[in-house]
C-alpha cells in the first residue's frame, strides 16, 4: 500500500473541505483545471518584499527534487547559515500499523536564534509571512505542523511567528509569536488520514472557496449532471447535512416538497426555505424565477456608484469614482495628486476627471448626485462601507441615505439559475462581459503603472474594467424592470 502523504496544504484544505484533500491525492488529474492564481501572485510578491526588507540576502533552498531540498535544508541548518527561504522538512507518523503515513512541510523562512539544538549552539525558527492582516485558523495550524516538523530534525521545539500585513517600508505590520499546540496539529493529522484513507471522496458541497480549487469545475459537472443539493446557491451546510440524513439528496426531491415542508430541516425558517426552494426551481428548469416583488425605490431613475479602493499602502481608500447618471453617461475621477491637469483624455477617448485625493473624488462625486436626485445603485455593502470609512462627513450626510444596494434587490427579488449573485456571475449570465484579463487586481496594477510611468493605455484599461462594473449594474436593473411583469406569475408566495 503507498504511503499516504500529508503536506501544509492539506491540513490547510482540510479545515474548508474534505473531499479536495481526498481528489489531490486520489482524484483523476486530467479533471482539474487550472484556477487563476492572482492572488497566490500577489502573496508571492509579498512575502519577496517583507523577506527582503527583514531578512536581506537570502540563502534559498533549490526546488530540485524533494530529496535534494531535504539534504539541503540540512546542509543549511548544520553550517549555522543565518536565514533559509523555502527550507523542506519530512517526518513519518506512526497512527496506524497498516498505513505510512509522510507529513512533509516547505517552510517561507527559518531563521537562527541563540538556542542550543542538534546542530550546535543555534536552532532554527519558523516564520511564515503572509499578505492579510489578521491570522486564520489554517495559519495557526500550518505553523503547528513546521515546529513539529523542525523539533523533530533539531531535537528542540522553538518558537514561531506570523508576519502579517506590510507597512510602507515593507515590513510586518503585525508580528505575532505562536504557541504550539500539540493537541490541535494531532487532532488535524489524524482527520486527514481518515478522510485520505477514505475507499472513495466524500459527497460534493460547493462553497465560496470552491472558486480557487483546481476540482471546481468537475465537482460543478458532477453536481449538475446528477442534479445534486450541491448545485443549490445559499444552501446552509448544516441544511445539507440533515437532508443527506434524511435522504434528500436532489433537486427533484426539493421540488416536491413545498417551502412549508422544508422549515423542518435545520437552518431554514420561512423566508430561507423559500429562498431554497425558488433556487430549486431555477437550477431545475434552467429559467430564472421571481421571489418576491421589485421594491417601489428600484424603479425610480438614479445613478449607479462603483469604486476601486486601494489594494496596498492606504489600503481601502479609494483610487476610482466611476459613475453613471440619468443619461447614460459613464463618468470617472481618478486620484493623482501629482498631475496637473484636472482632466485627461485617454487613448480610448474617455474623458477623466483628475482629482488630488480621494476627499476630492467624494467632492466631486456628492456634487454630481446632487443634480441627479434619485437613489444611487451600487452592488453589494462595499461602496457604502468605504463612504463611511473614507469620505468627508458632509459627504457622508448627503450620500448615505441614497445608497440603494442593488444586489440586495436583486437577491430579494429573482433567482438565477447559477451559483451565486456576485456581479461576476448574474451579468454575464445577461450576456455581459467585462473586457478580457481585466479584474481588480489588474485595475489596480495598471493604475500604478499610471501614476509611476504616466501609462495612458493603462490607465484606460483600469477606466474600462471600472465602466463595465457600472455598466453591468445598469443591464441588470433594466432587466429587472424589464422583466418583472413578465415573471410576476412565478411568484412563489
Amino acid at each position: 500500500m503507498p504511503p499516504l502523504v500529508i503536506t501544509a496544504y492539506t491540513l490547510r484544505h482540510l479545515l474548508m473541505c474534505e473531499r479536495r484533500v481526498w481528489l489531490d491525492q486520489h482524484g483523476d488529474k486530467t479533471t482539474r483545471t487550472d484556477r487563476a492564481q492572482v492572488g497566490s501572485e500577489r502573496g508571492k510578491l509579498h512575502e519577496q518584499l517583507v523577506s527582503a526588507a527583514m531578512f536581506g540576502p537570502a540563502n534559498p533552498v533549490p526546488a530540485v527534487s524533494w530529496d535534494a531540498m531535504l539534504q539541503a535544508t540540512r546542509d543549511l541548518m548544520t553550517h549555522g547559515a543565518a536565514g533559509i527561504q523555502g527550507a523542506a522538512f519530512e517526518r513519518s507518523l506512526d497512527l496506524s500499523p497498516a498505513q505510512t503515513v509522510i507529513v512533509r512541510g516547505r517552510v517561507d523562512w527559518l531563521r537562527r536564534v541563540a538556542q542550543p539544538s542538534a546542530f550546535g549552539k543555534w536552532a532554527y525558527e519558523p516564520v511564515e509571512i503572509k499578505l492579510r492582516g489578521e491570522p486564520t485558523e489554517a495559519d495557526t495550524l500550518q505553523l503547528d505542523l513546521y515546529l513539529w516538523l523542525l523539533q523533530g530534525l533539531q531535537a528542540v521545539e522553538p518558537s514561531g511567528w506570523l508576519w502579517l500585513g506590510r507597512d510602507e517600508y515593507n515590513q510586518p505590520s503585525q508580528i505575532i509569536e505562536h504557541s504550539y499546540n500539540e493537541d490541535r496539529l494531532f487532532t488535524a493529522l489524524e482527520r486527514a488520514c481518515a478522510t485520505l484513507a477514505a475507499t472513495s471522496a466524500l459527497p460534493i458541497f460547493l462553497a465560496s472557496h470552491c472558486d480557487t480549487c483546481h476540482w471546481q469545475t468537475s465537482c460543478k459537472q458532477i453536481a449538475s449532471a446528477g442534479r445534486s443539493l450541491a448545485a443549490l446557491p445559499g444552501l446552509p451546510r448544516q441544511t445539507w447535512e440533515h437532508m443527506q440524513r434524511e435522504g434528500i439528496m436532489t433537486l427533484d426531491h426539493i421540488l416536491v416538497l413545498s417551502p412549508q415542508d422544508l422549515q423542518r430541516f435545520k437552518g431554514l425558517g420561512k423566508s430561507k426555505a423559500h429562498d431554497i426552494y425558488t433556487a430549486a426551481q431555477a437550477i431545475g428548469t434552467g429559467q430564472p424565477v421571481q421571489r418576491n416583488r421589485l421594491p417601489d425605490a428600484a424603479w425610480q431613475p438614479g445613478m449607479m456608484l462603483d469604486l476601486e479602493t486601494c489594494i496596498e499602502g492606504v489600503v481601502g481608500v479609494p483610487w476610482c469614482f466611476g459613475w453613471q447618471g440619468w443619461e447614460g453617461q459613464f463618468q470617472v475621477a481618478i486620484v493623482d495628486a501629482f498631475y496637473d491637469d484636472a482632466r485627461l483624455i485617454l487613448p480610448d477617448g474617455l474623458l477623466v476627471t483628475i482629482v488630488p485625493d480621494s476627499d476630492a473624488g467624494w467632492r466631486l462625486f456628492a456634487a454630481e448626485a446632487e443634480a441627479n436626485p434619485g437613489p444611487i445603485y451600487h452592488w453589494g455593502s462595499f461602496e457604502k462601507g468605504v463612504l463611511r470609512a473614507t469620505a468627508p462627513d458632509e459627504v457622508i450626510d448627503a450620500l448615505d441615505d441614497r445608497l440603494h444596494d442593488l444586489n440586495r434587490t436583486f437577491k430579494r427579488t429573482f433567482v438565477f439559475p447559477v451559483r451565486g449573485t456576485s456581479i461576476k456571475t448574474v451579468a454575464p449570465y445577461l450576456g455581459f462581459r467585462w473586457p478580457e484579463g481585466t479584474n481588480a487586481f489588474s485595475a489596480w496594477d495598471d493604475y500604478r503603472a499610471w501614476l509611476l510611468d504616466s501609462d495612458k493605455q493603462a490607465l484606460a484599461r483600469a477606466c474600462a474594467y471600472n465602466r463595465a462594473d457600472v455598466e453591468a449594474m445598469a443591464l441588470i436593473r433594466r432587466w429587472m424592470i424589464d422583466n418583472h411583469a413578465d415573471l410576476s406569475s412565478n411568484v412563489v408566495e
